[in-house]
C-alpha cells in the first residue's frame, strides 16, 4: 500500500507548526515517522509519543503543493539519508528504550522533543528506566565548546529525531574538527538582525548569508537557509538593520556546511546566485514593485508583523505597495505595506520557485 502524505500538530509545538511526511508504523504508545524537508531535502525519521500527537491532516493546500513537488521530482535527496534512514527502519523499534538503546550503542547524534516544547540535542552518555544523560550542544552556535551533561526524565520525552540534514550534517562537523580541523568564516558569511517590533523576532530572528552588493540604502545577499545552502536572493534595507555579527561559533559552523555542500555539488540547487549577480546597480523597493509581473511572487519582511508575507503585488507608488497575500496556495485578502517599514524583500527563492510552478499548474497566477 502506497504510504500517504500528512501533517502532525503536536501538543508541544506551536499550534500554527507541524511536521510533514509520512507515517510508518504505529503502536500503543509511539509513531514512526518519516519526515520531509521544506527546503526540497529528504528528512530524517522522527519518532513521535502518540500522546503529543495533536492531529493529523491529510488534505491541505500544503499537502498538495508538496505532492504535486514530489510526482515532478522536485523533492531529491542531496544528503543521502534515504539508505541511512532505511538502514535505521530496518531496526524495528517498538518502544522508547529501543530508540534510545540504538541511539547510546551507536553514538548517534540525537534530538529530543520534550513536552514543555524544549529540545536537547547530543549523544547518549547514561540511559536507565527514569532518565537519559546526554552530552549536549548549543543549540544556537552548534557547537561543544563547554561539554554539559544533561539528564531528561524518560517521562518529558514527547519526540525522538534521527539522521535528519541537521544533524547530519552537525556530526560531520564534530568529526571534523575532533579530527583536528579548523573553520573559521572563511566564506565572509554574516548574521543580520532587524530592528522588529516583535521582542521575540528582534531577539532570535535573524538572516544569514553573504553581501554580494550593496548601495547607499540597500545590500543584497544571497541568504543561507539552517543547512547552508542558498535559499533566496534577498534586498535589505539598511535603515531598519539593528547589527551585523561577522564573528561567532555558529558562522563557523555555517561556513563548515556551506563549504560541504560546494563540494558535493548541492549548494545551489536553483542557481539563485547567477540571478542575484546580474545587478550591476541595485534597485530600490519601489522599482521592485513599480516592475513586478503580474505572475511574480515576492515575499516581504517588515518590522511591524510577526512573520513574513508573501503574494503577487496588486499595486505600488513611491511609497508603498500592496500585495495581494497567499493564504495556502490560493490568494486572498490584499495588504499595504511601506517601503520605509520592510526589512526585506525576497526577490527569488526556492519556495517561490516551488509555489509559482504549482500555482501556475492550478491556474492561480
Amino acid at each position: 500500500m502506497a504510504l500517504k502524505l500528512v501533517e502532525i500538530y503536536q501538543h508541544s509545538e506551536d499550534e500554527n507548526s507541524f511536521l510533514l511526511g509520512y507515517i510508518l508504523n504505529k503502536t500503543e504508545n509511539w509513531l514512526t515517522f518519516l519526515a520531509l524537508d521544506p527546503a526540497g531535502n529528504q528528512g530524517g525519521v522522527r519518532f513521535l509519543k502518540i500522546d503529543d500527537i495533536a492531529e493529523i491532516n491529510e488534505d491541505s493546500d500544503y499537502l498538495r503543493l508538496f505532492s504535486f513537488l514530489l510526482a515532478n521530482g522536485e523533492i531529491n535527496d542531496p544528503y543521502q539519508l534515504t539508505q541511512a534512514n532505511h538502514d535505521l527502519l530496518a531496526q524495528h523499534f517498538n518502544n522508547l528504550d529501543k530508540i534510545l538503546d540504538f541511539a547510546c550503542s551507536k553514538q548517534i547524534l540525537i534530538k529530543l522533543g520534550l513536552k514543555n516544547g524544549g529540545s536537547i540535542g547530543g549523544f547518549i552518555v547514561g540511559l536507565d528506566k527514569e532518565e537519559v544523560q546526554l552530552t549536549t550542544y548549543e543549540e544556537k552556535s552548534k557547537t561543544f565548546d563547554d561539554v554539559i551533561r544533561s539528564a531528561v526524565d524518560i517521562d518529558d520525552i514527547v519526540e525522538v529525531v534521527i539522521n535528519d540534514v541537521g544533524l547530519k550534517l552537525l556530526e560531520k562537523y564534530i568529526s571534523f574538527l575532533n579530527d583536528g580541523g579548523d573553520v573559521n568564516n572563511d566564506l565572509d558569511l554574516a548574521q543580520i538582525y532587524f530592528s522588529y517590533d516583535s521582542p521575540i523576532r528582534f531577539q532570535h530572528d535573524f538572516v544569514r548569508g553573504w553581501l554580494v552588493n550593496e548601495s547607499p540604502h540597500y545590500f543584497l545577499i544571497d541568504r543561507l537557509d539552517n543547512a547552508g545552502q542558498v535559499a533566496a536572493v534577498s534586498l535589505l534595507n539598511k535603515d531598519l538593520i539593528a547589527n551585523i555579527t561577522t564573528q561567532s561559533s555558529y558562522l563557523n559552523y555555517l561556513n563548515y556546511a556551506a563549504m560541504y555542500n560546494q563540494q558535493h555539488n548541492i549548494f545551489d540547487s536553483y542557481h539563485l546566485s547567477d540571478f542575484a549577480s546580474k545587478f550591476d546597480q541595485l534597485p530600490t523597493f519601489a522599482q521592485i514593485a513599480q516592475t513586478a509581473k503580474s505572475d511574480h511572487l515576492l515575499t516581504v519582511d517588515s518590522f511591524e508583523y510577526d512573520g513574513i508575507n508573501i503574494g503577487k503585488v496588486a499595486n505600488a507608488s513611491q511609497e508603498e505597495m500592496t500585495l495581494q497575500l497567499l493564504d495556502g496556495t490560493h490568494f486572498s485578502g490584499t495588504e499595504t505595506f511601506g517601503y520605509e517599514n520592510l526589512c526585506m524583500i525576497d526577490l527569488i527563492s526556492y519556495d517561490s520557485i516551488h509555489l509559482q510552478h504549482y500555482l501556475q499548474t492550478i491556474n492561480q497566477l
